[in-house]
């Protein structure tokens, strides 16, 4: 058991828990869609937590659907977006903390084609 950090109760409704580097983390994308930040509080270790914060470029928003959400982190620490159901075209972006790249990957298949929405 360890304890939140002190920020949790200040934060938006839109929280979530995932794995960053290794490590738990909070993740807050309150600020997503309007600022095209997502921030993460990532346990160091048994009591101290730091937050590493996640800025989409003005170029990169339009490539973030309303309708995505952070789904998780690559075993090289990139933050994956992704949708929560299956449409097309589908894509998921890959965003690089430590770069601040963000790299888009399209999904091509035939089941998308058979889903309609």
């Amino acid at each position: 058991m360890f304890q939140a950090p002190h920020v949790l109760p200040q934060l938006g409704k839109p929280v979530g828990f995932i794995e960053y580097a290794g490590k738990p983390a909070i993740i807050d994308h309150t600020n997503l869609r309007t600022k095209g930040s997502v921030d993460l509080w990532v346990l160091e270790d048994a009591a101290n937590w730091f937050r590493k914060s996640l800025v989409l470029q003005p170029c990169q928003m339009h490539l973030l659907s309303k309708r995505m959400t952070v789904e998780g982190t690559t075993l090289n620490g990139e933050v994956i977006f992704a949708y929560r159901r299956l449409i097309s075209p589908y894509y998921i972006l890959y965003n690089d903390l430590q770069k601040n790249h963000l790299r888009k990957v399209r999904i091509r298949g035939p089941f998308l084609s058979l889903i309609e929405f």
